[in-house]
């Protein structure tokens, strides 16, 4: 295995530093904004339970809200996993542990456009780099000693 001159691991080991910042504070942001599905989670069982009259060929308001909270909280699910996953890549990269993991979250973050975007190519070329894997894997085999 190849080893790392100081000054190249150093900097290599500050970039990963930035990166999972970056990844703890778009996974909070998206943490956050996971709550906006949670509105029509709201409105669904406002419509199910609130008597509104209904033209004979209407669709039943409980399907119709029962369609807004399924939607809804399917949504919240998903955002809020992509959210876990960005801060748990965040701890990966701190800890230069979980390549693919940090892969998935790289490729999740080309998504979600701007901040995604930005955070996911950055890195991608971070990861791409054959001195990180051999960083990854120093740090596997100093854990054993």
């Amino acid at each position: 295995m190849d080893e790392l001159d100081f000054e190249r691991r150093e900097k290599l080991e500050g970039q990963a530093r930035m990166l999972s910042i970056g990844h703890f504070i778009y996974g909070a942001l998206v943490g956050l904004f996971s709550l906006l599905p949670l509105i029509y989670v709201g409105m669904g069982i406002m419509i199910m339970v609130a008597p509104l009259p209904a033209n004979p060929n209407d669709p039943p308001p409980a399907v119709m809200g029962g369609i807004f909270v399924g939607i809804g909280l399917l949504a919240f699910v998903f955002i809020l996993a992509l959210a876990i996953l960005n801060i748990v890549a965040g701890f990966s990269l701190s800890r230069r542990k979980g390549r693919t993991l940090i892969f998935i979250a790289a490729v999740m973050n080309l998504l979600n456009q701007p901040i995604g975007l930005v955070i996911g190519i950055l890195t991608l070329l971070y990861m791409i780099q054959a001195d990180v894997k051999t960083l990854f894997e120093m740090a596997k085999y100093e854990e054993d000693y």
